[in-house]
């Protein structure tokens, strides 16, 4: 399909996109290479410090947003510690800490 049809119709959510021609192509390749021991290294840490911190002025709002997500059905979890090493396996996953930003009135 040329630009023209896909503007029109929309670009497809996944698999690969032709090359616009409008930028330089510069493919570099990863320096790091993706390794169980950097997420297991990574998970630990990031649950001691979760462990240590004293609960923070937008915590309730963000933990009310997460199962309001979950209700609706747009998240799997939310996930024990536990239970991400038994399903998927130590070092096979990566923990990602959920915040909140003040936005106004909400926080999103």
């Amino acid at each position: 399909a040329d630009l023209a049809e896909a503007l029109a119709r929309g670009q497809p959510a996944i698999g690969d996109m032709p090359t616009s021609g409008s930028w330089v192509q510069d493919e570099q390749p990863a320096e790091l290479e993706f390794t169980t021991h950097r997420n297991v290294e990574w998970n630990e840490w990031l649950r001691r410090d979760m462990e240590s911190r004293q609960q923070g002025p937008n915590d309730a709002a963000v933990w009310e947003r997460t199962i309001k997500e979950f209700d609706e059905g747009l998240i799997d979890g939310p996930w024990a510690y536990e239970d991400m090493e038994a399903v998927l396996g130590q070092g096979a996953w990566r923990a990602m800490r959920r915040f909140g930003i003040e936005q106004g009135r909400k926080i999103r």
